[in-house]
């Protein structure tokens, strides 16, 4: 089933990158969830696409960036149990917001278990990339 898949990837990408610090492991991107029909149905109105799912990913970039040893400094950072509990938090959230300000992120929001003056929250951003960073992904065609 694709939520240990997930939930693994995710695992593995928590210890080596955060807790070790080993920034040279050998992880560049991996799946962390789907999103649900109701958000792909919009992502396809909004942006005139016909996509049959919308997988999100993340990349060891993107988890260095959030990682609490670097947001503990402007008070935002996540406790390492609230990042290990993302897969199951995508599976089971069903409040999702657009941004109409920023007019690219869907934002998912939850209650801080331990500090109740805050709120948690996820940005998926919808962007494009520019093509020659496409080729920084290792990628395998599946035929």
């Amino acid at each position: 089933m694709n939520k240990e898949r997930w939930q693994r990837s995710l695992d593995e990408a928590v210890e080596e990158l955060l807790v070790k610090g080993n920034l040279k492991a050998p992880i560049e991107v991996f799946e962390v969830g789907r999103l649900p029909q109701k958000v792909l149905k919009f992502y396809n109105e909004l942006t005139g696409q016909e996509l049959e799912t919308l997988n999100l990913v993340l990349s060891k970039s993107q988890i260095l960036h959030f990682r609490p040893a670097r947001k503990n400094a402007y008070d935002q950072a996540l406790r390492l149990e609230e990042i290990r509990g993302l897969v199951t938090l995508l599976e089971k959230n069903q409040d999702y917001f657009f941004d109409k300000k920023s007019k690219k992120d869907i934002l998912i929001f939850w209650e801080d278990e331990k500090d109740a003056t805050k709120l948690n929250k996820v940005v998926i951003t919808l962007a494009k990339m520019k093509r020659e960073d496409f080729r920084t992904f290792e990628l395998k065609a599946i035929r």
